[in-house]
């Protein structure tokens, strides 16, 4: 089918050529023809997975399948696994560096949880993941937590962008979403792009119940975009969403335009066949494109879009504050713990660590909250020595 034929669909012309994406092997193809070959791949899968994958798609959620002897049966055959793929690999570095942080058993299952307890597909992402790990923060991150330290200037701006962010409502699964946005990109790399995706990725996957659930993403494409797609954005993003320890229990992509829509064609082919029929598709304005999506569950005020098309950046603002906070009270507490120091009573001036409303309301929590509020500009422009410097001196 020729590109011309294609954009008749939006009704409109197109001056940008997506010629380059496709060849005789590969050409644009219909919504007929894709959903025809998603329905070709769901079919080659077992009746089981075919059950599975509609399920999760539709948001209806099985128990959770774990139980002691199952998880050490897993745990065991992905260490079989690793040990016969590993030679060579960033992973087999990450291990000679440390091994007990890639042998935690928290980390593994998140890794397992991904891929459906696939002890192979799961040793397999693990190395994808050290390998994206290490080009995306440098070999002396490998064993270490990505925080926000680790996020240079345009990263944060990136990340503050909201071009993805988790959207302040949850399916009919209450699963989250992670909404990635287009017209709200703003970066001045590729890398900045990459390595913000990948700590609000990531920071995602720190509650094991999305862990076990899954996630669902929304690729948003209704609405012009300041920095245009290109092909190679679109694999690379896709290598990170494959690779991190997230299992997708479904994917949407929405657009209203031809070349969205040609570069979204495109990497439906090349998506792994079971997250390809997770996957689908929605084709037109922003009012059709919500409906659309509500009848998978997903509610209206999940896309953080008004009528007009202009954002709201609250809920991911709150989100942005919270990690701030949360990585500060880690550091302090590192230090405290470091400093083997410890307390006798309660005071007003303390700062608690713990979680409910109790601890939240505390005089000295409400007080350090303040005090971070009042510095996050400074701390925003500060060099990464610097920020542990403010960090602790709070």
């Amino acid at each position: 089918m020729k590109g011309d034929d294609v954009r008749k669909i939006f009704g409109q012309k197109s001056s940008i050529d997506a010629s380059h994406l496709f060849s005789s092997n590969n050409p644009i193809r219909t919504k007929e023809e894709i959903d025809s070959f998603l329905a070709r791949s769901m079919n080659q899968l077992s009746v089981q997975e075919r059950e599975a994958s509609y399920e999760e798609l539709h948001g209806i959620v099985k128990e959770n399948p774990e139980t002691p002897e199952r998880v050490n049966v897993w745990l065991h055959a992905l260490d079989t696994h690793l040990n016969s793929i590993k030679a060579g690999s960033v992973y087999e570095v990450a291990e000679a560096m440390n091994r007990s942080y890639v042998a935690r058993k928290s980390f593994r299952m998140m890794f397992l949880r991904a891929d459906r307890y696939d002890a192979e597909m799961a040793a397999n992402r693990m190395l994808n993941f050290m390998e994206i790990k290490k080009t995306l923060f440098g070999a002396n991150k490998l064993v270490q937590k990505i925080t926000l330290n680790d996020l240079d200037e345009d990263d944060i701006a990136c990340l503050k962008s909201g071009s993805i962010q988790v959207a302040p409502e949850v399916d009919i699964a209450s699963r989250p979403l992670l909404v990635g946005i287009p017209c709200l990109r703003q970066h001045k790399s590729m890398e900045s792009e990459l390595r913000s995706r990948y700590y609000i990725l990531v920071t995602l996957v720190e509650s094991e119940e999305v862990q076990i659930r899954g996630a669902i993403g929304i690729w948003y494409a209704v609405a012009p975009s300041n920095s245009p797609a290109t092909e190679k954005k679109y694999v690379r993003n896709c290598g990170l969403l494959w690779s991190l320890p997230i299992h997708w229990a479904a994917a949407h992509f929405c657009c209203d335009n031809f070349f969205a829509y040609a570069l979204s064609s495109a990497t439906i082919y090349r998506m792994p066949q079971k997250q390809r029929v997770r996957l689908r598709m929605h084709h037109g304005d922003h009012s059709k494109c919500l409906n659309a999506l509500t009848t998978f569950g997903i509610p209206r005020e999940g896309i953080p879009l008004n009528g007009k098309m202009e954002a709201s950046f609250i809920a991911h603002e709150t989100w942005f504050a919270a990690r701030k906070e949360k990585e500060v009270i880690q550091v302090m507490q590192e230090a405290h713990d470091r400093g083997r120091s410890f307390a006798v009573g309660v005071r007003p001036s303390d700062v608690l660590f713990g979680r409910g409303k109790g601890v939240q309301d505390h005089e000295g929590n409400i007080h350090l909250r303040k005090i971070i509020a009042q510095n996050q500009d400074a701390y925003d422009k500060a060099s990464n020595p610097e920020r542990t410097e403010m960090a602790l001196a709070l």
